[in-house]
């Protein structure tokens, strides 16, 4: 009976151990996880251990409703320079869902088809974003592929995206979504259309050190939106033009548009 109990014991701190772990290394999706979704909900679970790691997408994705969401206090706490996530999807596309939200350049309330809420020390390369055929409204479109925003909404602790990179990924977004941007990175939580009040005297609110280079734009309406605030603009947005690609575009507004409220 002992041996057995202990047996038991044994077992479940080996499964406790296992969920807990944080993520490490090269993990292949499909493979370590079945799926994007699956992969994302473990990192904002567990978080990333040391030397960062990698999620290695081999497979072509398709987006739950509401998007891949990334982001979280443990994730968002894990990550550091020498801990470092990048997202590679080795040219596989990522397809858009059935959009719900007519959007708004002025709210959180869009659809995004990677929904990164106040994440750090993140590279983002080598995927396809497409939107639906069929989302030919406003409202069915998707707003952005990569939409970047404050994690919460307390000023001096709403954890805005920081050294973020974005690189060797093409967008083909369409033009229905007039309010949309490829890319966003605005001062919001998501889903929600009240603006994050960033604090002035420190760097903690703020989306900064985000690095755009070496990508496609190729059927968009905007390409790329920062949204900031006028009590805190130190933004630290990255464009090397000569690295920013747009070809064959199909543009109808803004290629870069960035404001402050």
């Amino acid at each position: 009976m002992k041996n057995l109990l202990a047996l038991l014991l044994g077992c479940v701190l080996a499964f406790s151990s296992s969920v807990s772990a944080q993520i490490t290394g090269i993990q292949n999706v499909p493979g370590a996880y079945p799926d994007l979704a699956a992969a994302f909900a473990a990192l904002n679970a567990q978080g990333v251990g040391a030397g960062g790691a990698t999620i290695n997408v081999t497979a072509a994705q398709t987006c739950p409703v509401d998007g891949f969401k990334l982001g979280s206090a443990t994730l968002n706490a894990s990550l550091s320079s020498a801990n470092p996530l990048t997202l590679n999807g080795n040219g596989n596309t990522i397809a858009g869902y059935t959009g719900t939200r007519a959007g708004s350049l002025t709210s959180g309330a869009n659809d995004a088809m990677f929904v990164i809420s106040g994440v750090d020390y993140l590279t983002i390369q080598n995927f396809v974003f497409n939107d639906l055929a069929a989302n030919n409204t406003p409202t069915l479109a998707m707003e952005h592929a990569i939409g970047m925003y404050n994690r919460l909404s307390t000023v001096g602790t709403a954890d805005g995206c920081r050294f973020v990179t974005i690189t060797g990924c093409a967008f083909n977004m369409g033009s229905f979504a007039t309010v949309g941007a490829a890319v966003s990175a605005t001062q919001y939580v998501w889903n929600v259309a009240t603006a994050v009040a960033w604090e002035a005297g420190t760097e903690n609110d703020i989306h900064r050190s985000i690095t755009i280079n070496n990508n496609q734009f190729n059927s968009i309406y905007n390409g790329i939106h920062y949204r900031g605030s006028s009590s805190k603009m130190d933004v630290h947005l990255q464009l090397p033009i000569i690295h920013l690609l747009i070809l064959a575009v199909v543009l109808r507004q803004h290629m870069v548009l960035i404001c402050f409220i």
